[in-house]
């Protein structure tokens, strides 16, 4: 048998997060899908909008889903970007108070030129109206290389059938780091579920405490959700 770790996993976005690390053996290989970064996983095929060329750009996001919306940043430019920040502002219908919130924490922090990124944007302090009319701004810097150092590789995917009570849907996946250094923790999983239609739902971060992952080696993470996923993508980051 592999090597068991102990430890929890809290979650932002999700009402309930059981997780299992077991060191197994290596991942079948990633489920790649067109246009995601290296190490984005998953069976969700998203519906994109057409980027800005030349520049760094939301492609798709989600309906404001407890004061939070899920989105996609494209890298439409010539060459790699990082430091890629996404600020937004939500107005209301009726002509109120315009609430805004920003992130910089994009999975992975590093796209080569064509490839997407997951990010959500909490506007828990403001508020945000379900049919709020929201804009993104994005901002990056040139990067040296186009492959984020810090991420990890994320694969077979899995989910359980729905269930009730406060765990909606339990998903399963390994993440695996293939490289000859270990990766420091904590190791934080990113999950973005999907509609039907390819859309974004929302997104769901749950930093995994523990000293990190050796070389070399892998882990199974169990999630549970509050609500039902039916197409998701994964990636996974060390600190």
């Amino acid at each position: 048998m592999g090597t068991r770790w102990g430890g929890s996993l809290l979650a932002t976005g999700v009402g309930c997060v059981c997780v299992a690390l077991l060191a197994t053996t290596p991942p079948a290989g990633a489920q790649a899908t067109p246009g995601a970064a290296a190490g984005l996983s998953g069976d969700a095929t998203p519906t994109l909008d057409a980027g800005t060329p030349g520049e760094v750009s939301v492609v798709a996001s989600s309906a404001p889903n407890r004061s939070r919306v899920a989105v996609i940043v494209q890298n439409g430019t010539d060459g790699p970007v990082n430091n890629v920040r996404v600020d937004a502002a939500a107005a209301r219908p009726d002509g109120g108070a315009v609430s805004s919130a920003s992130t910089a924490k994009l999975v992975p922090a590093t796209l080569a030129p064509g490839q997407y990124g997951l990010a959500v944007l909490d506007f828990r302090k403001e508020g945000v109206a379900i049919d709020a009319t929201v804009s993104f701004e994005v901002r990056s810097t040139k990067a040296a290389s186009g492959t984020d150092p810090k991420l990890l590789e994320v694969g077979g995917l899995t989910r359980r059938a729905p269930t009730t009570g406060k765990v909606a849907q339990t998903l399963t996946f390994t993440v695996a780091n293939p490289s000859s250094r270990a990766r420091r923790g904590p190791v934080t999983a990113t999950v973005m579920c999907f509609n039907e239609a390819g859309k974004p739902v929302n997104l769901s971060t749950a930093p995994v405490r523990r000293a990190g992952l050796g070389a070399g080696k892998d882990a199974t993470v169990s999630i549970g959700l509050a609500e039902l996923c039916p197409t998701a993508l994964v990636g996974a980051r060390s600190s």
